[in-house]
């Protein structure tokens, strides 16, 4: 656990999966009687858990507590994004078999991972798997997961199988060791097989499974560990229940890998569809397998390798941002009488833009031309180098000016992070910042090549930062961080549906406010673009909307701040305090205010692009970036532009059509000039109408419509 930078994450306890009489409890999950193997089943000599441990490399940073990558990191496919391959398991495997399992015998109850630390000395990235059958008697049962960070239990006849597994409790973040309760209901008596994933962050890491066959309040629950040895001197603890490795009854056919995973979220919208089948009693046959996404048959390419048959599809066109993609496998193995399987299972693409951007830009500026700030601005005079005068608040730099209000550092040096030049926004190109990376271990790679999916012009960007680019930097520090950027003045006389384009390399923390507005007025008064803020720091109102002024009032404990040198005045301790908005008008500023996950380092890393309404034919149009934080993350923008997207030089958008679960998913760019979604239900003589209530997604406009019969027509217009 990272108690640095902490978050709010998601913990999910899933549904029911049927109704039944008693001994069912409404709300638990029932666990279907087909899952089990008789109790006989159970391979006697192998009591326990097999244990698979994998661990990432730190060079890259900290991998993101979430469930989707731990997935990824122990089927081998999370892409390590210095190398552009899968990261190499560095864990010790000292005892593990050749298969990559341990063999547990006794109980989950990790302080110390097995396999961990391994070759870098460190207990961050790391992933374990734990798979067991458990003897259950019909009963409702409370279980428990200990874990920092997080966890998720699924239970099917063959734990194994990613197709076949229902989920039963999850905890999807990071967090300091904390239990997770959640309850399930079994029917009949048997060996169910169940699997666990653990995955640890950064900082301490422990994992501890429990289970009570009470089925009381889960909270008061007794937690006993599974497969513990029983102490006959303590009738008043339920008996353990007992694990075992395997099952001696054959397996049929499974599906031992699936990527994207089932229930997985923020997947690319171009995904490369991926599932290995692993043969059972008699081998799958390649020629039965049908795969097909949101009922649209697909034609994968299948390939068997000894008892192994993978099938791959790469989805070519951009699914849509925040869509539930539905995909049905279907195979039948060798057998005369063939045991057909057909598996469904979901997952949602991640929220993302497509940017439709004009030709060419009326303001653009790469930062490439310019040297890297290695010396000291002209306003460091010797004085201040001699450490006679203070540090300066402000400098230039290529017409641009910096404002900084830091606890100063040491002499001007663009190899520590510690110095002078990051007090303030600097010049600096994205090779210095990986070669710090190395110097000082302060994770360059993260903050450069670790990227969201971004999109424009129907592109994936995979290169936010080429180059030279504007950079301001807190994490290294203690005290706070308070880094304002300031641009000439560009005039935009006879330019209308203005629109600011940069590339943003951000990492929200916790306690800090990233932050663009832009002034007509040489910087008098300032107009809102963006305020980047934890999610979990957003206000809401009764009505659960959010409440802008709350958020930018409220008072924040860890938030920057700083004794303005003229005024001798305290500035900060919330986040209003570092925005160039008047407060009258915070009130309305909900549009521009976005939620950001902390420690995330890959979320905030977008290509953005915002209307400038008020800056439309203007001759001295102002643009202000800031980074208020208490050795928070990091801010850096490149390619900087504004565009006009007149009707003249904007490209027509196109209107994507996905189903979402039986209804018509409609998405189209807001980036360019608005249009209007209408609907006719004929094309011969055609009556348009205004569809209302579109939803804005990030760049995009999004309508979902239930089919109409017989047909439904749907158009943009200008």
């Amino acid at each position: 656990m990272q108690f640095k930078h902490l978050f709010n994450p998601r913990v999910v306890l899933l549904p029911p999966l049927l109704i039944c009489g008693p001994p069912c409890a409404f709300g638990q999950t029932v666990i279907p009687p087909s899952f089990a193997y008789p109790v006989g089943a159970v391979d006697a000599a192998a009591p326990g858990f097999r244990i698979k441990t994998v661990q990432a490399t730190t060079t890259a940073g900290e991998l993101p507590n979430r469930i989707s990558r731990a997935e990824a990191q122990l089927a081998d496919r999370l892409i390590n994004p210095v190398t552009l391959l899968p990261y190499e398991n560095i864990a010790n495997l000292e005892g593990f078999g050749p298969d990559g399992y341990f063999n547990e015998e006794t109980v989950i109850n990790y302080t110390s991972i097995p396999g961990i630390p391994g070759s870098e000395g460190h207990t961050n990235n790391v992933a374990l798997e734990a798979i067991t059958y458990l003897l259950l008697e019909p009963a409702t049962y409370t279980m428990t997961v200990n874990s920092d960070d997080g966890f998720r239990v699924t239970t099917g006849r063959n734990p194994d199988d990613q197709l076949g597994s229902i989920g039963l409790g999850e905890y999807d973040g990071g967090r300091g060791s904390a239990d997770t309760n959640f309850q399930f209901t079994v029917t009949e008596a048997g060996a169910y097989g169940f699997r666990l994933i653990y995955f640890q962050g950064g900082g301490g890491a422990n994992v501890r499974w429990s289970l009570n066959p009470t089925g009381e309040d889960p909270l008061l629950a007794a937690q006993v560990q599974i497969n513990s040895v029983d102490d006959p001197g303590a009738p008043e603890i339920p008996t353990s229940i007992k694990a075992f490795r395997k099952v001696t009854a054959a397996q049929p056919a499974y599906a031992e890998l699936v990527t994207p995973a089932p229930d997985a979220t923020r997947v690319g919208p171009t995904p490369e569809l991926i599932i290995r089948l692993a043969d059972g009693n008699f081998p799958v046959n390649p020629a039965s397998i049908q795969l097909s996404l949101n009922n649209t048959p697909l034609t994968p390419t299948i390939s068997k390798t000894g008892t192994k048959t993978t099938i791959s599809y790469q989805v070519s066109s951009l699914l849509a941002s925040k869509s539930v993609q539905n995909v049905r496998l279907s195979f039948a193995d060798t057998n005369p009488a063939p045991a057909v399987t057909t598996g469904d299972y979901q997952f949602t693409v991640q929220e993302y833009s497509n940017i439709v951007l004009p030709n060419p830009p009326i303001v653009e500026e790469t930062f490439d031309s310019w040297a890297e700030q290695i010396s000291p601005p002209a306003e460091f005079t010797q004085n201040v180098l001699d450490g006679l005068e203070p540090t300066p608040t402000t400098w230039k730099y290529h017409g641009w000016t910096v404002e900084q209000y830091s606890n100063s550092g040491s002499e001007w040096d663009l190899n520590n992070p510690n110095s002078t030049a990051f007090n303030a926004w600097v010049v600096l190109s994205r090779q210095r910042i990986l070669d710090i990376g190395v110097l000082n271990r302060w994770e360059g790679p993260r903050r450069v090549s670790a990227v969201a999916e971004n999109f424009v012009n129907g592109v994936r960007v995979s290169s936010l930062m080429n180059g030279n680019y504007f950079y301001a930097e807190s994490d290294q520090r203690g005290g706070s961080q308070v880094q304002y950027l300031f641009s000439p003045d560009f005039d935009l006389t006879g330019h209308t549906n203005t629109y600011l384009y940069f590339h943003s390399m951000y990492e929200q923390n916790q306690d800090s406010l990233g932050s663009v507005e832009y002034s007509i007025d040489q910087g008098a008064t300032w107009l809102p673009v963006l305020y980047m803020i934890d999610v979990a720091d957003l206000v809401n109102d009764e009505a659960g909307a959010l409440d802008p002024e709350a958020t930018l009032l409220k008072p924040q404990g860890d938030t920057a701040g700083y004794t303005d040198p003229v005024s001798q005045e305290f500035k900060g301790g919330y986040y209003g305090a570092f925005i160039g908005a008047d407060p009258a008008t915070w009130s309305t500023l909900a549009p521009y205010i976005s939620g950001r996950i902390n420690d995330d380092f890959t979320e905030s890393k977008r290509v953005e692009f915002y209307r400038l309404p008020q800056a439309d034919n203007q001759s001295k149009v102002r643009f202000r970036f800031a980074q208020a934080g208490t050795g928070s993350w990091y801010f850096g923008i490149d390619n900087f532009a504004v565009y006009s997207t007149s009707p003249n030089d904007t490209a027509k958008p196109k209107l994507d059509v996905t189903t979402v679960d039986g209804k018509v998913q409609l998405t189209w760019p807001s980036v360019a000039v608005p249009y209007v979604l209408e609907t006719s239900a004929s094309l011969t003589n055609p009556a348009w109408t205004p569809v209302a209530g579109a939803d804005s997604i990030g760049n995009q406009k999004s309508k979902t419509v239930t089919p109409t019969a017989p047909r439904a027509f749907y158009r943009l217009r200008q």
